[in-house]
Order: C-alpha cells, then sequence, then structure tokens
C-alpha cells in the first residue's frame, strides 16, 4: 500500500497532482492520500469526483486527543530508542514548527501502521517530504519525494540536501531542477527528470465543441497572482497595445496576493474593460476560455526571494488547444516552448519584448495558427502523462517490492540526470 502525502487535498491550482493520482491510482499497488491540512478553496475541478483513494488528513482539528495519547504511549513502548532519536532530530534541525509536527507524525505513524503503508510518496520537498523524514524514522518505512518549485528554491540547501539524502529517490518536472537538485545532492540518492505531462484527451473532453471564432482578439494567462508569474509585465505590454490603438480582451484567471496591485495597474493603465482579473475558475470553466482564446501569454521571471516556476501546467494545457504560447526562458520553461517553433519565449520582465510578440501575433492570424498546431503537436507526443507518470509508477512498484510487498512488476525505468 502506498501513502500518498501532500500538504493540502483538495486544490483547485494543484491539477498535475490530481491528474498523478488518478493515474497512480489505476495500479495494483493501493494507495491512501493523506494530507496535512484541510482545503480551504471553495470550488473544486469536476475530476475530483473520480479519486477513489481514501483521504486522511492529519491537522490537529482532526485528532482525538485519546488516540494521539495512546499513539505516543504506543511508539514509546514498542520503539523507544526510534521515538528518542525522532524527537532530539526534530528539535535539533532547522526547521521549524517543530513541536506540532513531531505531533503530527506520531499520528501519521500510526496510521501508517494501521493501513499497512509500505512507502510514502511526498509531493513537494517542503513540509512534507519534512513529514515524511520524521515517519521514516519513527516507524522505519522509506519515502520519496516529488520536487517542484518553490519548495526547492525557497528552502535552505542544507535541509533540502538532508532530506534527498535520507530519500529512497527524488522525481523533479524539468532538467532544470534536476541539475539543481544534483549540485546539491551529496548522497546516492538518485534523483530523476520525470516531466508533470499532461492527459490531453481529458482537457479536451471536458467541450468536444471545436475551438470557437471569437469576434475579439483575446489573451489569456492563467495562475497565482504572485510575483513570480510577471502579470505586471503582461499588463504593461496590454497598456502598448491598447496605446497602439488595438482592440483584444485579456482574462486573468486565478487568485493570490497581488490582487489588489494588479487591479491598481488596471485601472492606473485604464485598461478597465480590456482586462479582467477573473479570480479562481474551475478547469470546466477554463476549458470554455482556453476555446475562445487568440493568445496563450504568461511572462513568467524569477522573483526576489528566489521563487519561480518549473514548467506551468497551464502552458501545457494551452498548447493541447492549439493555442499559440507566449513565455519566458526562465527555469524550465524553454524545455517546453521551442522558440518560434512551438511558441515565443522571450526575457523575463521585458514590456516591450512582450509587447512586441503579442503585437506580431494579432497581427498574423497564419503565424498563430502555424505555432498553435505545432505546439500541439510537440506537447501531445512529446509530454504524455502515460510516458512520464508511467516511469513513476515503475519506481514505485519497484521500492514496493523492495520493502516486502508481493505481486507486482520488477521492471523499473526512468530518466535519471546527473
Amino acid at each position: 500500500m502506498l501513502g500518498f502525502l501532500v500538504k493540502t487535498y483538495p486544490k483547485i491550482s494543484e491539477t498535475f497532482v490530481l491528474q498523478e493520482i488518478l493515474e497512480l491510482q489505476k495500479e495494483a499497488f493501493g494507495m491512501n492520500i493523506f494530507s496535512m491540512q484541510r482545503p480551504t478553496d471553495e470550488k473544486f475541478h469536476k475530476a475530483f469526483n473520480l479519486v477513489t483513494a481514501e483521504v486522511n488528513y492529519l491537522s490537529s482539528d482532526d485528532w482525538q486527543r485519546r488516540t494521539i495519547v495512546n499513539m505516543h504511549i504506543k511508539f514509546i513502548s514498542s520503539r523507544p530508542w526510534c521515538y528518542l532519536q525522532t524527537l532530539i532530530f526534530i528539535f535539533t534541525r532547522s526547521e521549524g514548527g517543530k513541536f506540532s509536527q513531531f505531533l503530527q507524525a506520531v499520528y501519521f505513524s500510526g496510521l501508517v501502521q494501521e493501513k499497512g503503508i509500505k512507502h510514502i510518496h511526498a509531493h513537494f520537498a517542503s513540509e512534507p517530504s519534512g513529514l515524511a523524514e520524521l515517519v521514516s524514522r519513527l516507524c522505519g518505512i522509506s519515502y520519496s519525494i516529488s520536487a517542484h518549485a518553490k519548495d526547492i528554491y525557497l528552502q535552505d540547501k542544507a535541509s533540502l540536501g538532508r532530506k534527498i539524502r535520507h530519500a529512497r529517490f527524488v522525481v523533479t518536472c524539468t532538467d532544470y531542477n534536476c541539475r539543481y537538485l544534483q549540485s546539491i545532492n551529496e548522497s546516492k540518492t538518485p534523483v530523476y527528470r520525470l516531466y508533470h505531462g499532461i492527459d490531453s484527451a481529458r482537457v479536451t473532453s471536458e467541450n468536444d465543441q471545436p475551438l470557437a471564432q471569437s469576434a475579439v482578439l483575446r489573451i489569456l494567462s492563467v495562475g497565482r497572482l504572485r510575483e513570480k508569474k510577471g502579470f505586471p509585465t503582461l499588463l504593461a505590454a496590454c497598456h502598448l497595445l491598447h496605446q497602439s490603438g488595438y482592440k483584444f480582451q485579456c482574462d486573468i484567471v486565478g487568485y493570490g496576493p497581488d490582487m489588489e496591485n494588479l487591479q491598481a495597474l488596471i485601472d492606473g493603465y485604464h485598461l478597465t474593460g480590456y482586462v479582467r482579473l477573473l479570480g479562481k475558475l474551475t478547469h470546466e470553466k477554463l476549458v470554455a476560455l482556453y476555446r475562445l482564446t487568440t493568445i496563450f501569454a504568461l511572462p513568467c521571471q524569477i522573483a526576489d526571494d528566489g521563487d519561480r516556476d518549473g514548467i506551468p501546467n497551464v502552458l501545457m494545457e494551452a498548447m493541447t488547444f492549439a493555442i499559440p504560447v507566449v513565455s519566458t526562458n526562465v527555469s524550465g520553461i524553454p524545455e517546453l516552448i521551442n522558440n518560434n517553433k512551438t511558441g515565443l519565449v522571450i526575457e523575463a520582465k521585458n514590456k516591450q519584448a512582450l509587447f512586441n510578440v503579442l503585437k506580431r501575433l494579432l497581427d498574423n492570424p497564419e503565424l498563430c495558427k502555424q505555432l498553435g498546431e505545432a505546439g500541439k503537436q510537440y506537447v501531445t507526443t512529446q509530454f504524455s502523462v502515460d510516458q512520464h507518470i508511467g516511469h513513476l509508477k515503475e519506481l514505485l512498484t519497484h521500492t514496493l517490492e523492495a520493502n516486502g510487498a508481493t505481486n507486482f512488476r520488477e521492471s523499473v525505468t526512468g530518466e535519471q540526470h546527473g
């Protein structure tokens, strides 16, 4: 039995996690989902209804006092040395939340033993992998890590290196990330590059109607409203388009801490009626927007605190609809977008460059069609979810077999870098 650990489940912005769960639950090894906290989103994608794996919440609100006390007594009596060593370890490591995460780790460990979990796969190299590391110490079971973006670059290198060292394996979603993780990995733990991939059939099947022809030129952008997405650069480029006399509609889908600042920029640029902040949308509603879109633009950048994207899944989604995509040369994005072939790539934080490529596309419908079709062909053949999550399935199957589970395939594949 596999334990699939995340920080929050379900979460509307983490469609790549949902996609992975849907694929992994098809396997014979069985899976339980563990979430460190309960969801805060009010909207969810319909695809969450397809999840059949049991979901267990680990927040303090879900503990029963008698249960948590009994679990501590059980570990003190049955594994006193592991209990003491883990307690000492957590109070000497650099991460915060020491006491609360120790309590959470003991509670989680009790559930792991109760449900027969043989291995934990932790999504994100931050708090989830830290919790998996503690449970590994308490129970003696293995864990692996799926690392993505800010969980890599906003984390202390020593802490990240320690988690990698104790993990059975690490997967990450770009070559760019893989090179960075290998640079701080001083252990024999293998690090694999496994793209998230995309299930283009599922993405497009939610509305099988052909792409609509909009009377208005439409620019779409999707992402958390935070610095690394580069939305101020997009708004500045839209301001230049407006000044140049272009008639267009730009929709920004997402939520986050920068919403008020972005609205202030829209007002200051006099873009009311041209640019809309649409907030959270379900994937079904987002698909309807894709079908009206002329250009998809996401000018990602490295934030001042070092945060950055890997390969935003929304770029792959837009490409499956044959929409020409525009983004930047940040992180792993050039691994997806080959400039002037499968999309357009510019320097980050360059409003003039973004204006120029948006103008170029708006003036050239044939180029839009050419890039859109090439992008669709590339993403559906090179970023297939079956191909990349298939490698993860093999890694997990091999690990579960090694940990004493039976009746699983023995082969393991995957592209290891470094």
